[in-house]
């Protein structure tokens, strides 16, 4: 009587199984990637990608990008402390609202140049960046921090986080030039019992104090936050700072904006160029992304356009995101099981046909969410298992059962002709 009802429920406890003995493969995988550099970019492969990086890395994205009116990005390459000062100065005639300089001064060096930067930064609405070390387990803080030399820090500085951070599957990695794709930011960090923000945070708040606390009321700070990129660099515009040392420099187009000065590289490089690039899902590949694709400045004003626009993106909980995720995956297996139970014959045909429309299905509700209503939801396990349960499943029915039968059947006759 039980065997009966246990027969009709078998393929869904062995899909159940299988759903299992993968779960533990994904994670073994995810763990050995940190100590094997093979499993590593195996590991980067499947998981450092997210739905929404299909629209982003796509043409059509790129070539309806909308251009942000407030920001303007300098591009200072590698200019020295005399010639800066002179563009802190030609930009500040011009009065726009703040200026951000994304380089560190550590140290005092030629004192002429040195006194003229510091000159030039005073009283003016400055940001620039901080550093952290000295990282306390325990406490989950910073115990220090690092900034420019005090000699050109004045009254009207103040100090934003500039580090970009990449989401590994297994901890939270800091993301150098080579690192994971930078997808999040962190808003605020801790330094003992202090919070510094994010640069981009300073400079929205120089910019834009009412708008800056309506968005703190608006939202509730996370340890990250992932970041809605308006665009690359055709999304905001762009001075060479030869343009505002030129003599016939209008300054209409810095009058009352946000200002950073940032490194954007030399129009005449290969593209190729890497220093200050970082990898974000605008790159052109959605997966084993080849080459950094975006400078740290831009992505600075992807955050800075974000919260001026007000468009944040929400995400579920983990164990929202987990729970809905296995409700996915069950229910996909459940219709696998009705398949084989009515359409046996054609089980491999429908089944796959099944995991292509789940899988084409969560797609597009992904973007759907993203894009029209900021909430991101992460389907990549879902979209996996999908894709790959069924192959499994189906090697099993047409290779490993008949196997498993003939060796029963060779036990048997063996059983058989053996004397009694």
């Amino acid at each position: 009587m039980i065997k009966a009802p246990l027969k009709k429920i078998r393929p869904f406890l062995f899909q159940l199984l299988l759903l299992v003995l993968l779960t533990g493969v994904v994670d073994m995988l995810m763990f050995l990637s940190s100590y094997i550099p093979v499993l590593n970019k195996m590991d980067t492969s499947l998981f450092d990608w997210n739905i929404e990086d299909i629209v982003y890395s796509s043409d059509q994205f790129k070539n309806n990008i909308k251009k942000e009116s407030d920001i303007v990005l300098v591009n200072f390459r590698h200019l020295d402390r005399d010639s800066i000062a002179l563009l802190v100065e030609k930009i500040k005639s011009h009065s726009p609202k703040v200026i951000g300089i994304d380089a560190f001064f550590r140290e005092k060096k030629d004192s002429a140049k040195d006194n003229k930067l510091k000159n030039a930064l005073q009283n003016f609405n400055l940001v620039t960046p901080i550093d952290f070390y000295d990282w306390d387990e325990l406490k989950q803080v910073y115990r220090k921090t690092k900034i420019s030399n005090d000699f050109f820090n004045t009254k009207f500085t103040t100090h934003g986080n500039t580090q970009f951070y990449s989401y590994d599957p297994l901890e939270l990695l800091l993301a150098s030039d080579d690192n994971n794709l930078i997808r999040t930011y962190a808003p605020a960090i801790k330094v003992k019992d202090s919070v510094v923000y994010c640069f981009a945070f300073e400079l929205v708040r120089r910019y834009d104090h009412d708008l800056f606390e309506r968005y703190f009321q608006q939202h509730d700070l996370k340890d990250l936050e992932h970041i809605r990129f308006l665009g690359d660099s055709t999304a905001f515009t762009q001075l060479e700072y030869k343009e505002i040392l030129d003599p016939n420099f209008s300054g209409s187009s810095v009058r009352d904006k946000l200002v950073l000065l940032t490194y954007l590289g030399y129009v005449d490089s290969d593209w190729r160029n890497l220093e200050g690039k970082y990898t974000t899902p605008l790159n052109r590949r959605i997966v084993a992304r080849s080459h950094p694709d975006m400078y740290g400045g831009i992505i600075h004003a992807n955050i800075i356009a974000m919260i001026l626009s007000g468009s944040r993106i929400n995400n579920l909980s983990w164990i929202t995101t987990y729970i809905l995720n296995v409700m996915i995956v069950l229910s996909f297996m459940l219709l696998l099981n009705a398949i084989q139970a009515r359409q046996r014959n054609r089980l491999e045909l429908y089944g796959r046909i099944s995991a292509y429309t789940y899988t084409l299905s969560l797609i597009g509700i992904g973007l759907l969410l993203y894009f029209k209503t900021s909430l991101r939801i992460d389907f990549r396990l879902s979209i996996l298992y999908i894709l790959a349960l069924p192959e499994i499943y189906f090697i099993y029915i047409n290779r490993a059962l008949p196997l498993i039968e003939k060796i029963k059947s060779r036990f048997n006759k063996i059983k058989e002709d053996a004397p009694v």
